[in-house]
């Protein structure tokens, strides 16, 4: 996959988070969920280029993207010293339940598994997006017994996620819950137009837990409908202040300031998006810039 005419470079690796039972990703996780079932290879190629070290794919992108893993680790590039295997995650939707929520999450996880055979093996993390009625601390303990159990009956990895749950409570509920398994990964909307106390509570308890919370939409309010016109001004004020980063890269650049890492929404065929994505991790906030965004931040709110 790499270029043949050009001798490989091993990617500046920066920020990284920690993931559960494994050492470590980057701070930008490019978002492949709705990469079609036969990607262009150009965003996945330039993101490894630019340190990305995780891909979040649907069960549709998934097979494609295990057979990239496997073409780079016969690549020159995963000969050099220090280079990081990237890894996937498959992101599992449960559906609402008012019945046990284990049978819920257990009949989910085997279902994922038995639609994505031959390829299930490349998944390094698996997110669960849970209903309500299984978001309270007592029902992500009932959660949490499922998925080690699916692990131990072969559906489902060492590193778990959880996806749109605001709860600090719950993170630590889930997390001593779980035996066989390790929480990596809280995914939550959260970033620099769209802050809130509930977000902000949940990343400590997830600084506390020794789990990564991600910005599951880093552009809410910047880019888009509703979108503050101000807010990008701002970005681009403060990108220029920094060293000329895009008002993208800052958006993507503020939760990762604050200790999260982000999910970054990338087509597979915009490998320059990817760069640009993989170019938030060497974003540096000072303190100045960091009072002039949240600044801002509250006022949004």
């Amino acid at each position: 996959m790499a270029d043949s005419s050009s001798e490989p470079e091993l990617p500046n690796y920066r920020t990284l988070r920690e993931l559960g039972a494994g050492s470590g990703v980057s701070a930008v996780i490019i978002n492949a969920s709705l990469w079609p079932a036969q990607p262009s290879p150009e965003a996945f190629v330039a993101a490894i280029d630019g340190g990305v070290t995780l891909f979040e794919c649907s069960e549709v992108s998934l097979p494609a993207l295990a057979g990239y893993l496997v073409q780079w680790a016969t690549s020159d590039a995963a000969a050099l010293p220090g280079a990081k295997t990237p890894s996937l995650a498959l992101r599992v939707k449960v559906e609402a339940t008012s019945a046990n929520p284990g049978e819920a999450v257990g009949d989910a996880l085997a279902a994922a598994s038995v639609r994505t055979s031959g390829a299930s093996a490349a998944v390094a993390v698996l997110v669960l997006e849970l209903p309500s009625d299984l978001t309270t601390p007592e029902a992500l303990r009932g959660v949490a017994a499922a998925v080690d159990k699916a692990n131990l009956d072969g559906f489902c990895p060492l590193n778990v996620g959880i996806a749109g749950v605001r709860s600090p409570e719950g993170v630590k509920a889930f997390a001593d819950a779980l035996v066989q398994c390790k929480l990596a990964t809280w995914s939550v909307p959260y970033g620099v137009a769209s802050p809130s106390a509930d977000a902000d509570k949940t990343l400590e308890a997830c600084v506390n837990e020794g789990v990564t919370m991600v910005s599951d939409s880093p552009f809410r309010g910047v880019a888009g409908a509703g979108a503050d016109p101000s807010m990008f001004k701002l970005l681009e004020l403060v990108g220029a202040m920094v060293g000329g980063k895009t008002a993208a890269q800052i958006a993507l650049g503020y939760p990762i300031a604050r200790g999260a890492a982000v999910r970054a929404d990338v087509t597979a065929d915009d490998g320059r998006g990817a760069w640009e994505a993989a170019g938030a991790m060497s974003v540096s906030l000072g303190d100045e810039e960091m009072r002039v965004l949240e600044e801002k931040a509250r006022a949004s709110s």
